[in-house]
Formats: structure tokens, C-alpha cells, sequence
């Protein structure tokens, strides 16, 4: 720690909640070296804020203020002019009722949010979603969002404009959590789905999904970690280097101009079916492109249940999602195995998509680590989770 007492300070923000907005927080913190805090801080939050501390050319002095609380829905973290762009404004729940009160209370906003908007920021990063993940995942794509650009819009006018209004925001998208998929052979669509194709069922799916929509606001960034589970299940990782990394390198392309750190983030950005064969396109790859085996697992296609017999008679199920090993790669595409006449494709779409041992999901690409320290090292980046029709 002693390495960067130099440069950097690390702050702790306290206060419980409020049902009303609070101008001071109610239990003062103070600056403090990372010697000085002796390691209660944010892992995350350090080891994202060490990488770029470490990479910043010319080095400059950095600050981290932590604020947060376990266990708890954004809209705790909104203000009430984030939570009415969105409450009641829904087609598919036009009367607001899976926003609970609870849900809907801004009670951190006003503790914890509030006292800090007269000092400038430059950015900021976020890694919550698993309360949210018990409703409709249409809530969080529409709550998500509105709390980044109300954030914005709130620090800019609160700081006279000394903080961006479109500062950088970055996240961690949710990890795994309990036990490893074992993607059956077939599962059956949704008899009421949520979306065209069943996208925003409830579940750590449909919230990685909202994040990843999310991208769509200026000067954001994610970190998909969901290859960094631990063995028991449990949702709290111990692998907060690597996405601590994988953030800095976000960040450090999005503010400081490091761009070629975010040109390889691999992501898919269509797929088509030929007869039985799916082949889905993949950008933002390393020098070596797609890397994947063939016969593994985590894709599905979404397409006609197989049929079967019961008392003579053939009994089939409308669509079921089929498992859908991979046959093939090239460079910048991924085959798998398919249906003729299926309609759409996922990815990685189960709360614990890998196995529980680290860094083994289907598809990576190599990346040029970003340094020599504890998860900088890593020469790999994942294919995040998506879901999308053929074209």
C-alpha cells in the first residue's frame, strides 16, 4: 500500500438512509493513504482505482470515495426525478406495481448520494443489480439508465458545471451465482413470456442484459466477470482483481483516451442460420481472434420442442431453446449446432452460464495484458451473455 500512498487517497461515506435528502452526511468521514485505511475499502473499487492510478501517463493524484450498501435495489440509489421517468411508464406494467414502496423510497440517494453532489467527479463505477433481479428485467432497463443520466445531470448542476455532465460511468456486469448450468438438451419457452423471446423473464440474465443495453449511453463502460465464480456458489466472488482490471481498462479508454484497450472487448454483434448450422459474429477481438472448442457448451437456439409420443398419440410443444454445441470457429465467427427453422439465438443466459471453476466459459479472445500486477495479467477477455433473433 505504502507504493501509492503518494498518489492516492481513499474516502468512506456514511450515513444509514434518509427519507428525505441530507445537504451533510450524518457521521463524517475523513481522506485517509491506502496505509491508512488498513484494508476495509471497496476491493473492487481499489483494485480498480490501483490500475489506473498505475497507468495514468503522466501520473496525477486520484481519489476513491466509496458509497455503498449490500443488498440493495438502484432505485434506493435514484432520486424521485430518476424513478418518474420510469414508474408506471411501462406497457407491459402501466399501473407501476412491481415497484414496490420499498422499492421506490430513494432513501440512499438522499444519505449517501446527496452530500456528495458539491464535489467534482470525473467518473464513476457501479457494481449492484441482484436486488433487482427478482422482478421483470424491463424495470431495470429503464431504471438503470435513467439513475446514470440523472446522476449526471445532477452532479453538473451542483458543481456549476466543474463536473461533466456526461461523465464517464462504468459497471461490473452481475456475476454467477449458485450452481453451474447444465444446459439441457431442451427447455421450454416461457407459456408467459417476458418479450418476444422470454429476454426479460426474471433473473441475473435479464439484468445483464439490461447493463449491456445500457452501453448505449455515451461514455459508459462494463466489465463482464460472469467467468470468475466461486466453487461453493455463493454470489460474492473472491476474484476482485480481475474485475477491478477489466474496469480500469474501460475506464482508462473512456476518460483518459486509451482507446486501444477497449478496441478488444469481444461482443456479438449478429447471427444467421444456414440449414442447421448458426454462425454468429463476434467484433472487438484480439490478434487471434475467436477462441472457443468445439463441443462446448453455452449456446441455444431458440426453435421447435422436439416431439414425442404418449399413449400413441404425438404430443410437441410449441418452441423449446435447444442446447447448441459449438462445431466450428474462424477468426471472427462462432458455428454451433442448430434446428432448421429456429429463430433466434443466447448465450451465457443462466445465473451461473459456466462451470464454478474460473476463466471456463465457451468463448474468449487474447488481449495484451494490461501490466504485471494480480489481474492486470490476464491475457484473455470473455463473449459476454447476449440474446438476439436470426437475421
Amino acid at each position: 500500500m505504502k507504493d501509492y500512498d503518494d498518489g492516492m487517497r481513499l474516502y468512506t461515506t456514511q450515513g444509514g438512509s434518509s427519507k428525505t435528502p441530507v445537504a451533510e452526511q450524518s457521521a463524517p468521514s475523513q481522506w485517509m493513504t491506502p496505509s491508512e485505511h488498513g484494508g476495509s475499502f471497496s476491493a473492487t473499487c481499489w483494485f480498480f482505482g490501483r490500475s489506473v492510478y498505475t497507468h495514468l501517463k503522466p501520473k496525477r493524484p486520484l481519489g476513491l470515495i466509496q458509497t455503498n450498501v449490500g443488498g440493495t435495489p438502484d432505485q434506493h440509489w435514484s432520486s424521485p426525478d430518476a424513478l418518474s421517468k420510469c414508474k408506471g411508464k411501462q406497457p407491459w406494467d402501466p399501473t407501476g406495481k412491481m415497484w414496490p414502496d420499498n422499492f421506490t423510497d430513494s432513501v440512499l440517494w438522499n444519505a449517501m448520494v446527496v452530500p456528495l453532489l458539491r464535489t467534482t467527479h470525473i467518473g464513476a463505477i457501479w457494481y449492484q443489480g441482484e436486488a433487482n433481479s427478482r422482478v421483470d428485467g424491463r424495470q431495470y432497463n429503464c431504471s438503470f439508465p435513467a439513475m446514470i443520466e440523472d446522476w449526471r445531470a445532477k452532479w453538473n448542476k451542483y458543481t456549476d458545471g466543474a463536473t461533466p455532465v456526461d461523465f464517464p460511468f462504468g459497471w461490473a456486469q452481475l456475476n454467477s451465482d449458485g450452481g453451474a448450468a447444465s444446459y439441457p438438451a431442451t427447455t421450454p419457452f416461457s407459456s408467459t413470456p417476458a418479450g418476444s423471446m422470454d429476454e426479460w423473464q426474471s433473473g441475473f440474465s435479464s439484468i445483464r442484459l439490461a447493463e449491456s443495453t445500457t452501453l448505449s449511453l455515451e461514455n459508459t463502460f462494463q466489465a463482464v466477470i460472469l467467468d470468475t465464480p466461486v466453487a461453493s456458489g455463493s454470489v460474492h466472488s473472491p476474484y476482485k482483481q480481475p474485475c477491478g482490471a477489466r474496469l480500469a481498462r474501460g475506464g482508462l479508454a473512456v476518460k483518459y483516451g486509451m482507446k486501444e484497450l477497449h478496441a478488444v472487448d469481444p461482443i456479438a454483434t449478429s447471427a444467421k442460420l444456414t440449414g442447421t448450422t448458426a454462425v454468429v459474429t463476434v467484433a472487438k477481438l484480439g490478434t487471434k481472434g475467436v477462441l472457443a472448442n468445439v463441443g462446448a457448451v453455452g449456446f441455444e437456439v431458440l426453435g421447435a420442442c422436439p416431439s414425442f409420443h404418449l399413449d400413441g398419440a404425438e404430443v410437441g410443444a410449441n418452441q423449446c431453446w435447444l442446447r447448441a454445441p459449438v462445431t466450428a470457429t474462424t477468426a471472427t465467427t462462432v458455428s454451433v449446432q442448430a434446428v432448421a427453422g429456429a429463430t433466434a439465438i443466447r448465450y451465457l443466459y443462466y445465473s451461473s452460464p459456466c462451470t464454478l471453476q474460473p476463466y471456463k466459459c465457451a468463448v474468449y479472445t487474447n488481449v495484451t495484458p494490461l501490466g504485471p500486477l494480480s489481474g492486470e495479467d490476464q491475457d484473455f477477455l470473455p463473449l459476454g451473455p447476449f440474446i438476439m433473433a436470426f437475421e
